[in-house]
């Protein structure tokens, strides 16, 4: 019955557009005010109740009190060499899932999967940090800035980047639960306390 109504509210927002498309004139002004009407009244129905119908989104916002002496957490993917140098695996690797999402993904739905897929999953990751490697080693693009260069629009303009890369290509990549307080880090810029999570090699 939940998905029924979710298409239903789709071919209605699609049956306006079609509408206000094919208007003109004084029609066409009223079909854009029930089409403006309809995703606001929908917008909100679901925002209300939480109960997500695409393209209407719930927007979920944090609802947690933050505080400068809990621990953040965050995980983060680093590539390392044969000869066993590490870096960090830059955020638009992972193109076009969000650094963000890749983090949640991994911290909520990887540790439940059976060892054959988790190993296939780090598997493809590691192969797409080490797309990734190649490219900025020489000098090009990754992710959005791949195809629009410097015309692209970042998703998050503060996302730290990570395009210091080595000559030698990927023979591992590691997964580390990061975790630093902030007022520490603001007074002494202490470094990210790494615990290894996951490890993939060639």
């Amino acid at each position: 019955m939940d998905e029924l109504l979710r298409v239903s509210l789709l071919l209605s927002f699609v049956g306006l557009l079609v509408g206000v498309r094919a208007a003109s004139g004084e029609a066409r002004r009223r079909r854009v005010e029930w089409l403006a009407l309809y995703t606001v009244a929908v917008s909100l129905g679901v925002g209300l109740t939480q109960w997500s119908a695409w393209p209407f989104a719930e927007y979920t916002l944090a609802a947690a009190r933050p505080s400068v002496d809990t621990p953040v957490c965050l995980t983060h993917f680093y590539g390392a060499t044969e000869a066993g140098r590490e870096w960090r695996v830059d955020t638009y690797a992972w193109s076009p899932v969000f650094d963000s999402t890749l983090q949640t993904w991994f911290e909520t739905v990887w540790p439940a999967l059976p060892p054959a897929a988790q190993d296939r999953t780090l598997a493809f990751l590691a192969s797409r940090a080490e797309a990734a490697r190649a490219r900025l080693q020489h000098g090009r693009e990754i992710g959005f800035a791949r195809i629009l260069g410097a015309g692209h629009l970042p998703y998050w303009w503060l996302l730290p980047r990570h395009r210091d890369v080595p000559a030698e290509p990927l023979a591992a990549l590691r997964a580390y639960r990061a975790c630093r307080v902030p007022r520490t880090w603001w007074e002494s810029e202490e470094p990210w306390q790494l615990q290894l999570v996951a490890e993939w090699h060639r």
